[in-house]
């Protein structure tokens, strides 16, 4: 760290995929802080990652806890299958566009355990965990004056180590799900996340598909068989998972969360008069962030990107047993969820 080129940031469109510029640091273009913190670091006698996160975090605690707080990182908590990469896209550009002081990374995705090289501070060394890796990077990006926004799954959070990091942070989380299950439950069961424990994955001849995740990159026409029998068993569980996860966020300590709908974010994509709707979800979105928004300004920004994403597929065409879920819905207080 000590003998490493100091970096200034690229700023650009999220969906770029915007990464970290190596410039020498004579050019002048970067910050004095951080430009302070190298130098500072390499005039040690013994400079090590330890004594650098040591440095780092020295700085970072001279910021008051009210800075520290507006700064701190900001997190969407959502399962497989609910719309977040969607969401996630969207709220980087609609933060973008609000002024929001955003730290680029890689992939939204950095707190993923069983791939921590997503995560633009995991070296391997010095920053060899998840917890060390979020660390570095959030006092890297305090002292830019900068927030990480990122995704979460449940079973990233099952980690205490990063989450005493995150809490210590001050991040501020929104739980993000899908109002119609039936979606969630027919994504879930095509790519096999569920292994095959509420419905199995098939070709559009009905033969067991292997291809599960993969299949989102063919063109391939994969569809999920479910089990009817279970089928309104499986959608009340999903329904009431954005309880529990607020339950389980409040036990580890985070606080202020809300639950958004993906329908109520995305519905303005498919119709200008849903705009309102999704200005209100977005706002709502926004404040539980800690960003604070108008939501007038929020539907300005909002109307210039209707229309680029589908419309959500009818359940013929997702669903194998269609006709049979159809019937076990109907006479229900789900039989709005099936799309025909």
């Amino acid at each position: 760290l000590a003998q490493a080129p100091a970096r200034v940031l690229l700023e650009g469109n999220p969906k770029s995929n915007s990464t970290l510029l190596s410039m020498p640091s004579s050019t002048g273009l970067v910050l004095v802080t951080v430009a302070w913190l190298f130098t500072t670091v390499a005039a040690s006698s013994c400079p090590s990652e330890d004594s650098a996160l040591s440095l780092l975090q020295l700085k970072a605690s001279e910021i008051t806890s009210t800075s520290r707080s507006e700064l701190g990182p900001m997190m969407i908590v959502a399962k497989g299958c609910t719309g977040s990469s969607a969401v996630s896209r969207m709220s980087w550009w609609l933060f973008e566009a609000m002024g929001v002081p955003l730290y680029p990374t890689m992939n939204g995705e950095i707190v993923r355990e069983k791939k921590p090289e997503r995560n633009p501070w995991y070296d391997g060394k010095g920053a060899n965990t998840l917890a060390k890796a979020m660390r570095v990077g959030i006092e890297e990006a305090s002292l830019i004056q900068k927030r990480i926004l990122f995704n979460a799954k449940p079973g990233d959070l099952e980690n205490p180590e990063l989450v005493k990091v995150l809490l210590n942070a001050g991040t501020r989380s929104v739980i993000v799900h899908r109002n119609n299950t039936l979606d969630t439950i027919a994504c879930v069961v095509k790519d096999c996340f569920d292994n095959s424990k509420i419905g199995m994955s098939v070709t559009e001849s009905g033969n067991r598909s292997t291809m599960c995740f993969s299949r989102r990159k063919t063109n391939s026409t994969i569809k999920a068989s479910l089990y009817a029998e279970d089928i309104l068993k499986n959608i009340h569980a999903e329904n009431r998972w954005p309880e529990q996860q607020t339950d389980a966020l409040n036990k580890m300590g985070f606080q202020n969360h809300a639950v958004v709908f993906e329908e109520d974010l995305l519905a303005h994509e498919y119709s200008h008069s849903e705009l309102d709707r999704s200005a209100a979800a977005w706002t709502k979105l926004a404040a539980t962030l800690g960003v604070t928004a108008d939501t007038e300004m929020i539907k300005q920004a909002l109307i210039n990107n209707v229309f680029t994403y589908p419309l959500p597929k009818l359940h013929s065409e997702t669903i194998f047993n269609h006709e049979e879920i159809k019937a076990r819905l109907n006479s229900t207080d789900m039989a709005w969820m099936f799309r025909s």
